[in-house]
């Protein structure tokens, strides 16, 4: 029985819905995976044959060069940028498929983990130049944009993939026009409609986000891979310990945080007047 006991790096834990999308499997609690066997490619290609999609019509509903996904589900990881592409590739596939990001990714470094303690060392280093750093933001950027319109159409083509949003603020709300109305230097009502700001973690940084009404919508430490929709009265008010780690998509744009960086890579800013 000592042998059974392991760590929790030791297992991919994937829920039910995931164990029926990656192997087909049907089960009525978690589905437990060793890590040592963690094999991407193969839950790519298994999610992907059960929506009875190819590569060709996949790479083309995503934008994405259909010799990406061969070489995911190839389990060829070389000349791919690097972990933050392949792991945004990854988020944009499994999300499109039906499944949630966190559990692939989980496979994903417990695979190159597997390869590196085995002395194979597969993914190349991370950009270090300005340029390709820039070139490399430009990229996740492109990404985040392509994973937002992914989200909006599942495989019929026809219904809307569910969202969940974070709901914040305490502002008073006219419920048939979704405005919040509150009081100017002149004592009078002015209108204002709560929006939502959409933020994707890259990699681990300090994040604070607060409405125009004070009411705090995220404060704490982000972590990789995290996508938060806050929902708050504009203008918002953030401080980013690392703006580098974050991309932010308001309105349908995406905000070019350097503009606002002060001390490094930190940003304190005000936007959406």
């Amino acid at each position: 029985m000592e042998e059974e006991k392991q760590s929790e790096n030791a297992y991919i834990v994937l829920s039910i819905e995931e164990a029926q999308i990656f192997y087909g499997i049907q089960c009525s609690e978690p589905f437990f995976i060793d890590a040592k066997l963690a094999n991407v490619g193969d839950m790519l290609r298994n999610a992907r044959e059960r929506k009875n999609i190819t590569i060709e019509n996949l790479a083309l509903k995503l934008n994405l060069n259909a010799e990406i996904i061969r070489k995911l589900e190839a389990n060829k990881f070389d000349n791919l940028s690097g972990n933050t592409y392949i792991k945004g590739y990854l988020a944009l596939i499994t999300k499109v498929l039906g499944a949630t990001p966190d559990s692939i990714i989980k496979a994903y470094d417990a695979q190159i983990s597997n390869l590196e303690r085995d002395g194979i060392k597969r993914i190349k280093p991370e950009f270090t130049d300005s340029l390709n750093v820039g070139l490399r933001h430009i990229f996740v950027i492109l990404l985040l944009g392509l994973i937002t319109l992914a989200s909006i159409y599942d495989f019929t083509y026809s219904g809307k993939i569910d969202s969940q949003e974070i709901i914040a603020g305490d502002a008073l709300e006219n419920k048939k026009t979704n405005k919040t109305f509150f009081l100017n230097n002149n004592g009078k009502p002015n209108e204002m409609q709560t929006k939502t700001i959409s933020i994707r973690v890259v990699s681990k940084t300090d994040l604070f986000v607060k409405d125009a009404f004070g009411k705090v919508l995220y404060e704490g430490i982000a972590l990789p891979n995290q996508l938060l929709e806050l929902v708050g009265a504009t203008p918002y008010s953030l401080k980013i310990g690392d703006s580098d780690a974050v991309m932010i998509e308001f309105q349908g744009r995406i905000l070019n945080l350097k503009e606002h960086q002060s001390q490094g890579t930190t940003a304190e800013f005000i936007f959406g007047n």
